[in-house]
């Protein structure tokens, strides 16, 4: 599928690429006399990794409705990746029945239907045969993209969640994560989890609801702290008014207007890592 309109059904409840107690431990700053201000680069890092010059797309969970016009064949690519679950789809306004396709690659980033996607009619392969230049339109509503790590946590005994909280069980071979769906405290002892999808457990006054859901990936997460400390640090920046600088008969000159662009984007060590997600 290509040429695709995304809009925002259900927002994230974070956006944060990294949590603020992770970075002053990187850092190793224990006040809070630097939290408004890391706090403010850890909001422009998630602005950074979402734009074109990060992975192109908002990384955070949300439920979409995303708008495509038809390309044929067996794989429909979802652009809010990984995908969890799927709501509904839709192909030239008729319902296709949930039991004809599924969610597949490594990346959970596109869903397969054996009997093919409808295509429009500029080309392309499709077991559909639309009419002169008819668009086939396709609409999927889904809840896809990463639990940032402020959601994200280990279970805890006794301890308060809301429903917004992600929890991994300690058998870190679980194949889910539970995600909160009755606010409460937990018990003091881990429940039994549930081994099925949507399947759910009490424990104590929580509701945990299993989930296809998936962390914010460890390296990335690396590259959000590399990013963050690098500009707290005053990477790429340069002194104020300051064209070039001399020392005996060496000179650096700066190309102030590159530096400026920049001193608001990725390092490109982090950067490296962000761009293999894209």
């Amino acid at each position: 599928m290509e040429g695709s309109f995304i809009e925002t059904t259900v927002g994230p409840t974070s956006k944060r690429v990294i949590d603020l107690a992770l970075v002053k431990t990187e850092l190793g700053i224990s006040d809070s006399s630097s939290d408004t201000k890391l706090t403010r680069l850890i909001d422009a890092a998630a602005a950074a990794f979402a734009g074109a010059g990060g992975l192109q797309r908002e990384p955070w969970r949300r439920t979409v409705k995303e708008t495509m016009v038809g390309r044929g064949g067996e794989f429909m690519f979802i652009t809010n990746w990984p995908v969890e679950s799927v709501t509904s789809i839709t192909e030239a306004g008729t319902t296709v029945t949930a039991s004809d396709y599924t969610v597949e690659g490594w990346r959970r980033d596109r869903i397969y239907r054996d009997n093919g996607w409808a295509r429009d009619g500029m080309g392309g392969y499709s077991h559909f045969t639309p009419t002169g230049n008819e668009e086939h339109d396709t609409i999927a509503t889904y809840v896809g993209g990463w639990v940032m790590p402020e959601d994200m946590g280990d279970w805890a005994a006794a301890t308060a969640y809301t429903t917004s909280d992600f929890v991994r069980a300690s058998d870190q071979s679980d194949l889910f994560l539970y995600q909160c769906t009755t606010a409460g405290t937990s018990d003091a002892a881990e429940p039994t989890w549930p081994t099925t999808n949507e399947g759910t457990v009490a424990d104590n006054t929580v509701t945990w609801t299993a989930r296809k859901a998936s962390e914010f990936p460890q390296d990335l997460k690396e590259a959000a702290i590399i990013t963050v400390i690098d500009w707290f640090r005053g990477g790429l920046q340069i002194p104020s008014g300051v064209a070039s600088e001399r020392f005996e008969s060496m000179e650096i000159r700066y190309d102030t207007g590159a530096a400026a662009g920049m001193a608001a984007g990725i390092p490109r060590h982090a950067e490296a890592i962000v761009r293999q997600y894209r």
